[in-house]
């Protein structure tokens, strides 16, 4: 078999280590890195870089979701508050006319 070129090796390796290369592209990858030490060094670089960008990836998908509920709660408090409002002010009301039937029918007698 020919020798593969180390540019096309460390090309696919990003695919090679998320494992969505052929069988025959894998097998070419490892036949490659078991006879080349530079393109050993990379694929381990490449594979700690894809590690920790998949973590980087789920704090930040972690702290989207802690600021979506931040937001829900917010939208919560505030319909809560409006509630609170309405229904102080339909007592109020409420009140009012109790009052103001029951001076009139004392007004009456």
């Amino acid at each position: 078999m020919e020798k593969i070129n180390c540019n096309v090796i460390q090309d696919i390796l990003p695919l090679y280590i998320d494992d969505v290369v052929s069988d025959d592209t894998k097998e070419l990858v490892e036949e490659h890195l078991q006879n080349c030490e530079i393109c050993q060094r990379v694929y381990h670089e490449t594979k700690a870089d894809l590690e920790n960008d998949m973590k980087i990836s789920a704090q930040t998908k972690e702290s989207s979701n802690e600021a979506n509920d931040l937001k829900s709660f917010r939208k919560f408090l505030k319909k809560r508050k409006i509630k609170t409002i309405l229904l102080s002010i339909a007592a109020t009301v409420i009140c009012f006319v109790a009052v103001f039937t029951f001076q009139c029918h004392l007004v009456n007698f």
